[in-house]
């Protein structure tokens, strides 16, 4: 859709495609105010909804960058759109030229695309769940078994029974919070986007998938505190980005042989470090997690986080963990990298906090700077 907006918020033109995308004839958009194709909660900043979408004064560019925003259809019905603007002077007035491209089609895929990679994440954290489940269960039984042996006996006492029972609670307990995370892990996300603890999601990821790092015989050093500032966003859709980088970073070490000193010594296999970085001195945020898994080659590393491109053998890879973790974060406003250090490769996700960056902060940069001084990973 093209609509053209004069200075004072009223449409001048409104082409074909935004009748077919609005609901609204030529006739009844033009000499209306634009916050007409706003949702009506909005509609008293509808000078704002145009101009916010332009460059800063004094910047040499003319046009704003494509944005998300929500419109509105003459049946009342919202839907989500891709929004740039065009500032231009024609016969000595200001004029407003917007560029709108109904992404509701583009967003239900990307709904899809996250799922399925979601629910194949799952699929590969299987024996690892299975892993982290059965202890407990086995915890259950022994205690059981104890209590029913004992009372077969007639030699049951009562604290003892007690203390069976609790243990059995307890861990009844830490299988249902297990279950209950990958329930929520697996749902679909068609909530709107809110302000999380990501410390707490990095948490929950390391959580999900530190009994099948154990089993490969790797090692996990993180440093994450236990609260950081905000991020907008869906807490589930950071942990699914981790648990995929951190799975990658597993495949990675399991396929890179370790230096046959350290298998002599008895050494681990492999080694991966997460950090999340808090710095108040900036509006950012950052997620570092560093392998020992030899590094991406570099015929690779320019195309990871291309849809379907995978390394992995047919049956063991989508393609879509690193492109759905690099099209969340985004959507955030935020930036993922990869480069390789001398051991194996890393990832770097800088997130804006909430309320701040580029998602409404007229002081913050529009991306990223570089990290602050962070710990130290594998092959620094």
């Amino acid at each position: 859709a093209i609509i053209t907006i004069g200075e004072d918020d009223k449409i001048l033109s409104f082409s074909g495609p935004a009748e077919r995308i609005f609901g609204y004839s030529a006739g009844e958009a033009i000499g209306k105010n634009i916050s007409l194709l706003t949702p009506r909660p909005k509609r008293k900043r509808a000078r704002a909804w145009i101009r916010a979408h332009l460059p800063a004064e004094g910047s040499a560019s003319t046009s704003s960058e494509p944005r998300r925003i929500t419109a509105c259809r003459k049946d009342g019905v919202t839907f989500p759109m891709e929004l740039s603007v065009r500032q231009t002077v024609s016969e000595g007035k200001r004029l407003y030229i917007a560029v709108a491209r109904d992404i509701t089609e583009r967003e239900a895929m990307q709904a899809q695309l996250i799922q399925a990679e979601k629910l194949s994440t799952l699929g590969g954290m299987a024996a690892g769940i299975a892993h982290e489940l059965n202890q407990p269960l086995n915890i259950i039984r022994m205690a059981a078994d104890s209590s029913l042996m004992l009372i077969e006996e007639g030699d049951a006492d009562l604290d003892y029974q007690k203390e069976q029972l609790a243990l059995i609670g307890g861990q009844t307990q830490r299988m249902a919070g297990i279950i209950d995370h990958m329930r929520i892990f697996s749902r679909k996300d068609d909530m709107a986007a809110e302000p999380f603890d990501a410390a707490a999601s990095v948490r929950n990821a390391l959580g999900l998938v530190h009994e099948a790092i154990h089993l490969a015989d790797i090692r996990v050093a993180a440093k994450v505190p236990e609260h950081c500032r905000h991020v907008l966003g869906h807490a589930v859709q950071l942990e699914q980005i981790m648990v995929s980088i951190l799975t990658n970073a597993t495949d990675a070490i399991l396929a890179h042989p370790a230096p046959a000193r350290d298998r002599l010594r008895g050494k681990q296999r492999g080694r991966i470090t997460v950090n999340l970085v808090d710095d108040k001195t900036s509006h950012w945020i950052w997620i570092i997690i560093s392998d020992t898994g030899g590094g991406i080659p570099d015929d690779v590393i320019g195309h990871i986080f291309e849809p379907f491109y995978t390394t992995k053998e047919l049956g063991k890879g989508t393609g879509l963990g690193l492109s759905v973790a690099y099209g969340i974060v985004t959507a955030m406003g935020g930036r993922i990298d990869v480069w390789n250090t001398a051991k194996g490769a890393r990832f770097q996700i800088a997130l804006p906090v909430a309320g701040r960056g580029p998602r409404g902060a007229s002081d913050a940069s529009t991306s990223p700077p570089p990290s602050p001084a962070a710990p130290c990973g594998p092959g620094d």
